[in-house]
């Protein structure tokens, strides 16, 4: 999430043109470096409740998957169970 709010702050900066993509990681790592242990605690809660998005998400695709419903829509999912039900 820095490097993402540190990439749109050099494009509005006006400066990517002049960098290219390593030089621009290098310039956010070092930023991310100097940053206090407060300061990185947003970023921190962020990417914490991203993980738990995605193993939530992880979990439901593995389990669709084992039920052979995966890449199916809500909609089409409820139907299927429906006519299993029948």
């Amino acid at each position: 999430y820095f490097f993402k709010d540190e990439r749109i702050r050099i494009l509005e900066a006006g400066i990517h043109g002049t960098m290219g993509f390593q030089t621009m990681a290098k310039t956010v790592g070092s930023r991310w470096k100097a940053l206090s242990e407060d300061e990185r605690t947003p970023y921190k809660e962020r990417a914490k409740a991203d993980m738990v998005r995605y193993r939530r998400q992880m979990k439901d695709y593995k389990a669709k998957k084992a039920a052979g419903l995966a890449g199916m829509t809500r909609a089409e999912i409820i139907q299927i169970v429906k006519k299993r039900k029948k």
